[in-house]
């Protein structure tokens, strides 16, 4: 199927050089990998698409996952804080797709024990 555990540089560099391609890859096998973890759907496949339509709803995709990552991290006793807001500012500069690919990947590396 997929792998749990990624190279965080390697996710970032894929999506780069493929484009974007693989980053919506990222995104749609991720979202199962945190409504795993989380024993709930934090994001539902209806809306992880719309997001790649209108950037605003990819926001607040952003925001939910933030959310239960936060709430992963606690039930796993993993530190993490939240990142939202550095990832909006970011992305008004163009890199704050790349900055939440490498620290969600991160996070969910440390919450498979990886």
């Amino acid at each position: 199927m997929y792998s749990k555990i990624r190279n965080p540089i390697a996710v970032i560099l894929f999506s780069f050089f493929t484009g974007f391609i693989y980053y919506w890859y990222w995104l749609w096998v991720t979202n199962k990998q945190i409504n795993e973890l989380a024993g709930y759907e934090v994001m539902g496949d209806g809306m992880l698409i719309l997001g790649w339509f209108c950037f605003p709803v990819a926001w607040y995709i952003w925001y939910k996952w933030d959310k239960a990552l936060l709430d992963v991290a606690e039930a796993k006793g993993l530190r993490y804080g939240s990142n939202f807001i550095l990832w909006v500012i970011l992305s008004l500069v163009g890199i704050g797709p790349y900055v939440l690919e490498f620290q969600v990947q991160d996070t969910l590396n440390s919450a498979y024990g990886g």
